[in-house]
């Protein structure tokens, strides 16, 4: 990765990443040098995710209806 990369040095928080428009959002980021966590409830698709994505994708199984896991998913 080029460190002069557009987000080098960031993290961003992408819910829905296991799949569609968050897997995309995902990707790009990580393609233009970020670090994500990754939130969704399925976690067998992070999972997958994680391991295709490499070490800059975090991945944290998350509902987004409950305060908890939003506060995990911030945490990590």
């Amino acid at each position: 990765m080029n460190q002069n990369s557009r987000y080098s040095n960031k993290i961003a928080i992408v819910t829905g990443a296991a799949s569609g428009i968050g897997e995309a959002v995902a990707r790009k980021l990580i393609a233009e040098g970020a670090s994500v966590v990754g939130g969704d409830v399925n976690a067998d698709r992070l999972s997958s995710l994680a391991w295709g994505l490499g070490d800059r994708f975090v991945p944290i199984t998350t509902n987004v209806t409950r305060e908890g896991d939003i506060k995990a998913m911030c945490d990590a």
